[in-house]
């Protein structure tokens, strides 16, 4: 074993801070990334984003410094000739960092969403405090723009529901085909309170007409258009009666953050 690793991880001063400096671009590059909008989105709330973005900043400065400053890389470590053990163990330092944003997605499964509770009913309280009141939904010739959250947050007044009840609002979120209780279709978002790990789907029943429902691929993201409306079953459900429908790109933001 131990020779094993004499010859993946080479004892030399230069390669290790080599290692170094691609380490600390590489981590500097991945937190830079988790600042964005993006497929990197979930893993951080949006209060520690700068943090994050000012913590990769110094990162690759850091490294970048010592490219300049450490004596052993002025000496010739970056042009030494490395064999194919130093390329491997560097590979396996700094590749699984840099591969992160190509390989993160919406992060869940169906059979995990339905797991972790997608429902056309009521979310718990906790889910359903209020972001922000309807007043501030965004109205588009006529077209209210909201998240799946907010017809949940309307459905918890009666005055609220009355007041939206026959609005044509607009949603875009992920499609599945029926929920945990084996009701839908449905459209969702996953809701977040800390980072994907705490993620609770939200989702809102669909409506199709006579035609039925669409073959929408399962998690596909859609843009819906239709009219909203309440339904009676312990306690007040929303529902969209769909005008029109149409897959999109996964949006920049892709979830509600508490």
């Amino acid at each position: 074993m131990g020779d094993f690793l004499a010859v993946l991880i080479p004892r030399s001063i230069i390669f290790i801070v080599f290692v170094e400096v691609l380490l600390l671009i590489a981590w500097g590059a991945l937190l830079c990334a988790s600042a964005s909008e993006g497929i990197l989105e979930g893993l951080v709330h949006p209060f520690f984003k700068p943090l994050c973005l000012v913590a990769g900043i110094i990162l690759i400065l850091l490294g970048f410094l010592k490219i300049i400053t450490d004596s052993s890389l002025r000496r010739g470590g970056l042009s030494r000739s490395y064999s194919g053990a130093d390329w491997l163990s560097i590979a396996s330092a700094c590749l699984p960092l840099l591969a992160v944003p190509f390989l993160s997605g919406d992060g869940y499964s169906l059979a995990v969403l339905e797991n972790r509770g997608l429902s056309s009913h009521l979310q718990t309280s906790q889910m359903l405090q209020r972001k922000a009141p309807p007043s501030q939904l965004v109205l588009e010739n006529g077209v209210l723009r909201m998240s799946v959250l907010d017809p949940w947050l309307i459905a918890r007044s009666s005055l609220e529901r009355e007041e939206f009840r026959t609005a044509t609002v607009s949603l875009t979120g992920q499609f599945a085909n029926k929920d945990s209780n084996g009701l839908g279709p449905v459209i969702f978002q996953l809701f977040i309170t800390c980072c994907l790990a705490d993620a609770s789907p939200v989702g809102v029943r669909l409506k199709f007409g006579k035609s039925g429902v669409p073959s929408y691929p399962d998690l596909s993201w859609l843009q819906v258009q239709g009219v909203l409306n309440f339904v009676e079953e312990e306690g007040f459900a929303p529902e969209i009666e769909v005008i029109s429908a149409e897959i999109v790109p996964r949006p920049a933001r892709a979830f509600i953050f508490r």
